[in-house]
């Protein structure tokens, strides 16, 4: 019964959430250089723990479940740390943006291990570095 909730699970998230959460991301806002990269990351993030949950074997299964239910949750997280920093009205210019690493930073070694959120900011100075070489190409 487990293994059949885990390969619904898998087929809802691959065939309805990823795809819709890559479609949402033509839409960022914050600052985007930040958010496109750290979105990215984040469904990459989640497709990964689909992937793993599909592939665990019985004696993995609820490590590999309890992964996939908290980077689910980062969303949680994000909305949480939004709210603190709105409560006591903390770095209105950068709250949205804040709050989304932070709950990253928060969520993501919990559910992939400790590298997880450095993995993140990697990917930020990944696509940054392109993003900058692609502006000095177009403009040149």
């Amino acid at each position: 019964a487990a293994r059949a909730v885990c390969v619904a699970l898998a087929a809802v998230g691959f065939g309805l959430h990823v795809p819709g959460a890559l479609y949402l991301l033509t839409s960022a806002f914050g600052a985007v250089r930040i958010m496109i990269p750290g979105f990215l990351y984040a469904t990459s993030a989640y497709a990964y723990s689909l992937g793993k949950l599909l592939t665990a074997t019985d004696a993995r299964l609820e490590h590999d479940f309890l992964s996939y239910w908290l980077v689910l949750h980062v969303y949680a997280m994000n909305r949480l740390v939004f709210a603190l920093l709105t409560r006591f009205n903390l770095l209105g210019s950068a709250r949205y943006t804040l709050s989304i690493l932070i709950g990253l930073a928060i969520a993501m070694p919990a559910a992939l291990g400790w590298a997880s959120f450095a993995f993140c900011v990697c990917a930020i100075v990944v696509f940054n570095l392109a993003f900058l070489a692609a502006a000095d190409e177009a403009g040149s």
